[in-house]
């Protein structure tokens, strides 16, 4: 399975989920492997975007899951359309406490 993130940075595993997905400077993949696991980020090439091009990228990268800190129902309805769930995490830090 493979996990999108909006990240405010590029700092790896220390980088921080950015408010609005849809103005995020970066894109964080977590994927897990057979028996490893693999981060990347990508730096977000849709800095002016109009709606549902952002879920494009995602679903272009692969993700089945994106986690945000704060989404609208028509973004999520677009994510939906590509077969993608939406959930919410209120810290803004990538790691688990």
């Amino acid at each position: 399975m493979k996990i999108a993130f909006p990240l405010d940075n590029n700092n790896g595993l220390d980088s921080v989920i950015c408010g609005h997905f849809g103005h995020a400077p970066f894109f964080g993949f977590f994927e897990k492997k057979v028996e490893k696991y693999e981060f990347k980020i990508i730096e977000n090439p849709l800095k002016q975007h109009q709606p549902g091009q952002v879920p494009q990228l995602v679903h272009e990268h692969d993700a089945q899951v994106m986690i945000v800190n704060g989404i609208g129902a028509k973004a999520v309805e677009f994510f939906e359309n590509f077969g993608i769930k939406v959930e919410s995490k209120t810290e803004p830090s990538l790691k688990i406490p």
